[in-house]
Parts: structure tokens; sequence; C-alpha cells
């Protein structure tokens, strides 16, 4: 697709609106409610997508709305705590009358409160997080956007395998002791399989919140291993790149989506560089790019001082997503027909997320992931 056509994306179609009798819809708005890592160890994250979020929703309202309707996002902290998500999530539904949510992160927080959204018939469109047990086996509420974490596992080994210089890599791991965590160790140890000269020779998990990684940075040393794969969040990944720097072990370090951004670059400092990073959403060091210049102009135009990083781009491509969904739901918008919309979306390109396809039993919208490489301490497209 054309880089104008991906830009016309930005637009959005105004017609006359009609009053369908349905929860956080009315004449003229549209209520989506949220529930990020506003606070807490990924903080960063959650205000990041919370402004690029609502930068979309801004310029999106500037032009007329969606049908005549302007939209209306509430979004709350969950602290990246399970039992915080469940209660924002049934606040939302019963005292706020969303219509629908969004944008949630923390698979942990969402699985959690896939209970109360499920039972309420409230749709939750392109939470900003992935893992198997969301798609595995497709929830009819829960329209997953992202690449799973366990597919881009899959795709950085893929990658190594068709570089002489790693076809034979010994792969370390650390990982997050949860879903989020294992999901993209899976994928590396799956398709591992598939190269006669790759192997992992060493896993080390962690529990979340931990802030100690000596003894398993010291462990994977010890197996031998030339490259150390790492499944966590921005901070994590950073203090395990350090530990490693203190005992002058230089292995390729690797990273998923949850860790792909500049602050990790500015947390870990020199040590990082030559890291790979396989991420599902286009990092936005390419200042010229037209879409990247789109998507900083429309984030700045509401958000003067927001840096334009990875939790920002997720906002946006969250937002381009629901909008497109409700814009396909047509003026007599429902939950129904919102669902109905999002099933019927196929390869739709936003430009800054591989493109999306659903169906009636398939909720796993992307299925592509991008690679990059740190490369004088800024990330660079690799394919």
């Amino acid at each position: 697709m054309g880089i104008g056509v991906l830009l016309g994306l930005f637009g959005v179609s105004i017609f006359q609106p009609l009053w369908a009798e349905e929860p956080g819809v009315s004449a003229t708005t549209i209520k989506i409610g949220s529930s990020m890592m506003l606070t807490g160890p990924a903080a960063f994250w959650g205000q990041g997508s919370d402004k690029g979020a609502r930068a979309y929703f801004k310029h999106v309202n500037d032009q007329g709305g969606i049908n005549g309707r302007k939209i209306e996002f509430i979004n709350t902290d969950n602290q990246y705590k399970p039992v915080v998500a469940v209660a924002a999530v049934k606040k939302l539904i019963e005292k706020d009358e969303v219509f629908v949510l969004m944008g949630l992160q923390s698979a942990a927080c969402i699985l959690a409160a896939e209970k109360v959204f499920g039972e309420a018939g409230v749709p939750l469109i392109a939470p900003i997080t992935t893992g198997q047990a969301m798609v595995n086996p497709p929830r009819k509420y829960l329209f997953v956007v992202f690449t799973q974490y366990k597919d881009q596992g899959k795709v950085l080994v893929d990658y190594l395998a068709a570089d002489s210089k790693w076809k034979n890599i010994k792969i370390a791991a650390i990982y997050q002791d949860d879903d989020f965590g294992k999901d993209g160790l899976d994928g590396v140890e799956e398709q591992v399989k598939k190269y006669a000269g790759m192997k992992v020779v060493a896993k080390e998990p962690f529990a979340r919140g931990a802030k100690e990684f000596s003894s398993q940075v010291l462990k994977c040393k010890q197996s031998g291993a030339d490259g150390l794969f790492i499944s966590c969040s921005v901070a994590e990944s950073a203090m395990i790149m350090k530990e490693a720097e203190k005992i002058a072990w230089k292995p390729l370090f690797m990273v998923l989506s949850g860790a792909a951004d500049d602050k990790l670059v500015e947390l870990a400092g020199p040590v990082s560089e030559g890291l790979i990073a396989v991420t599902n959403v286009v990092i936005p060091t390419e200042k010229e790019n037209p879409v990247v210049k789109r998507t900083t102009e429309i984030i700045h135009k509401a958000h003067a001082d927001q840096a334009i990083n990875v939790p920002a781009v997720d906002g946006v491509a969250v937002a381009m997503v629901t909008v497109e969904a409700f814009k396909r739901a047509g003026t007599n918008l429902t939950r129904a027909k919102t669902i109905e919309a999002l099933e019927g979306m196929k390869n739709f390109e936003t430009g800054i997320i591989p493109p999306v396809s659903f169906g009636p039993d398939r909720r796993q919208g992307c299925t592509d992931a991008f690679v990059y490489k740190v490369q004088s301490g800024k990330f660079i497209f690799l394919k």
C-alpha cells in the first residue's frame, strides 16, 4: 500500500449521526474505557500509550468525530496489578457505562478482568499487550491486535538463522516467570529446533517486580552462551544488560516488543549497542518516514512535550484500529455491529503496525513483526 493511502487513513469520514440505544453511545458521543499502567514499575509505557491514544482521538474529534459522534476516552490506572484492573474494568462498565474497552495493558490484568467484560458483553479492542492465553481459545469479546510474543520469538530466531554470524548461536534466556515472559521464550525454543546449529543452553526465570539479577546473569554466562534473550519489560531488561556489563560478559542481547523502545537504550547505555529487537510496531527513530512524521504531528498537536516513543505509537495504533471498527459499523452503532465490523477486517493497514486481520474464529490481528538493531545509540530498521 502506498504512503498516500496510508496517510489517508489518518482522516475520518463524517456522516449524519443516528442515536443507537446502546450503553456508552449517544447522538453526539462514543464513550471508550481503558485501564493502563499509569503508575508502578511500567508507568513509562502506560503514560505514553495514554497520550498517544488521546492524541489520535483528539485528531478524530477535531475533524468532526465518527459519523458525527465525538469520542470520550476514560482511562484508569491498573498499577500493573490484576486485582486493581478487575476493579477498574468493573467501574468502567457499571458506573461509567463505556461502550467498549480499548488498550488495556498487562496480559495478567486482562485475563483477570476478562470474566467481567465478557459476561457484560463489552468488547475489548486492541489491548496494548499480547499473549497466547488471550487468543487460544478465541474469546468473543477480546480482539488482540499486536503480534504474539511467541511469534515474535520465532521471527527473531529466523532472523538469526539467516545471518552467517549467528546461525550457530548458543542462546541463554532470562525471562519474567509469567505468560508475558514465557510466551516469547516458547517461540524461541520452538523455532530453534528447526536449525541444527542453534540451541538454548540456559533458562533463568525471575519473579515479576524483581530488582536483582546477578545470579541469573552469572548462570547464563557460565552456560557458554554467546547470545542472551531477555523476555521482560524495559526497566528489567536494562538492569539485566547492565549486570552483564558488570561481569564483563558481552553476548548478543535480544529483546521483544515489551522492551523495544529508546528508553531501553537510554537506561542501558553503551552496552545496548548491537542489540537486536523484534517488535510489533514501528520504532519511531526514522523521523523523515512520512508515516512517522504524520504520527508525530498528531501526537505533538495534543501533547507538545510527549516523547515520540513506542508506547505513544502503540496508543495511536490501537486508537486507529478502534476508530476503523466504528466507521465500518456504521451510523447505528452497537456492540454487535462493532464485533461484526472487526470480524470483517482484512489486512487493514495503519502504516505503524503490520496488517490487521480478524475473522469469526480469529481474534489475533497481526502475525508479522519488524526487526531492528541498535546502532550508534538508536534503533535502525533491518526488516
